[in-house]
């Protein structure tokens, strides 16, 4: 998964410099779309790590991606 704003930050501050990731980070019900604010620092935090996302086919991204789930 995208890094969603919390990992974000743990994973700037343990100076990790690259993610690779499948499927995108969408935020869900239990984290509302996030504020201005917090848009433009999450933004901040991803311009200091290098980030890519794969482009594979995933035959288990409904399992791993709950947003996917029952969506068939």
């Amino acid at each position: 998964m995208q890094p969603c704003f919390g990992c974000a930050k743990e994973i700037a501050q343990a100076k990790i410099s690259q993610v690779v990731y499948l499927h995108p980070w969408v935020p869900t019900d239990a984290d509302p779309e996030m504020d201005r604010n917090k848009k433009i620092e999450y933004e901040k935090i991803m311009a200091r790590i290098k980030i890519k996302q794969l482009s594979i086919t995933d035959p288990r991204a409904e399992w791993a991606v709950t947003t996917l789930r029952g969506k068939r």
